[in-house]
């Protein structure tokens, strides 16, 4: 069991809301990329991949429990600072 210290926040954030901090612009900007690549990605496809769907799904399952600290008594926590790496996992249009 970990100690609850001001490295931890009860709110996991992937960056899906309007950026307000340096750190959620910064995480805004990392999904900007991750999101552009796989726009381009997308134009290049001939049809839909169930894979690619189930292996977004995944790493953003594997995103989340990196971040997670267990703080006791069945509570969780998230890492300060998870953002960028929790919004490069955000679906993308090649996950559909």
């Amino acid at each position: 069991m970990a100690e609850l210290t001001p490295q931890h926040t009860p709110l996991y954030n992937d960056g899906a809301d309007h950026p307000t901090t340096p750190e959620k612009l910064t995480a805004e900007r990392a999904y900007r990329q991750v999101f552009l690549a796989a726009v381009r990605e997308t134009t290049k496809l001939t049809g839909s991949d169930e894979s690619a769907s189930v292996e977004a799904t995944f790493k953003r399952m594997q995103a989340k429990r990196r971040a997670e600290v267990d703080v006791g008594n069945g509570r969780f926590m998230d890492r300060v600072g998870h953002e960028v790496a929790a919004s490069r996992t955000r679906p993308r249009p090649t996950d559909c």
